[in-house]
C-alpha cells in the first residue's frame, strides 16, 4: 500500500529508528554512523554492515608492503607504546595478566583491548571493548580508573 501512495517505507518507521539499506533490519539511530550528507544525518547502512563492508574492502585493496612499512614507522615513532604493548602481550601469554570477557565501559561480553593511561606504567591498564576504547581516545567518555587483573609473580 505504501508503494501505491508513493510513500517510502522509511516514513512508516517510528521516530528514532532507521532501516538499514543493506541488511534491511530496523535499528535505533545510534547504530548508524553520523553523515551530514544524508537527509536524517545518519549513514544509510548500520554499523555492523558498514564494518563488514570495510573488512572486505581492506582485504581486497590493502597493499601489504605499504601496510607493513607504515606499521614499522609507527613503532619507530612510538617506542614507549611498542614496549608497553609487548609487555602486556607477554604478561597475558605467561598468565600474569588476565583479559576479562566483559567490557567495564558498556558491560557487554565481548573481546576487550588493553588501554594505557600512562605508557610508563605498562601493566596499569583499562580493559575496554573496541568501541569504548575509541570513545576513550576521543575523550567522549572518561574511564580513567585503572581496571587491572594482574596476578603478578
Amino acid at each position: 500500500m505504501a508503494a501505491k501512495l508513493g510513500m517510502r517505507f522509511s516514513n512508516l518507521i517510528a521516530p528514532g529508528l532507521k532501516l538499514c539499506g543493506t541488511c534491511r533490519r530496523v535499528f535505533p539511530l545510534a547504530n548508524f554512523h553520523k553523515r551530514s550528507a544524508c537527509k536524517d544525518g545518519h549513514a544509510p547502512v548500520c554499523g555492523s554492515c558498514h564494518r563488514d563492508y570495510m573488512r572486505e574492502y581492506v582485504k581486497r585493496n590493502r597493499n601489504l608492503v605499504s601496510h607493513a612499512k607504515s606499521n614499522a614507522e609507527y613503532r619507530i615513532r612510538n617506542p614507549e607504546k611498542e614496549i608497553a604493548h609487548s609487555i602486556v602481550r607477554k604478561a597475558i601469554r605467561l598468565g600474569e595478566l588476565v583479559r576479562p570477557e566483559i567490557c567495564p565501559g558498556c558491560d557487554e561480553t565481548i573481546f576487550v583491548e588493553a588501554h594505557h593511561n600512562d605508557y610508563k606504567k605498562p601493566l596499569e591498564i583499562n580493559w575496554l571493548c573496541s568501541k569504548c576504547h575509541g570513545l576513550e581516545h576521543r575523550n567522549y567518555i572518561d574511564l580513567s580508573p585503572v581496571i587491572n587483573v594482574w596476578i603478578g609473580r
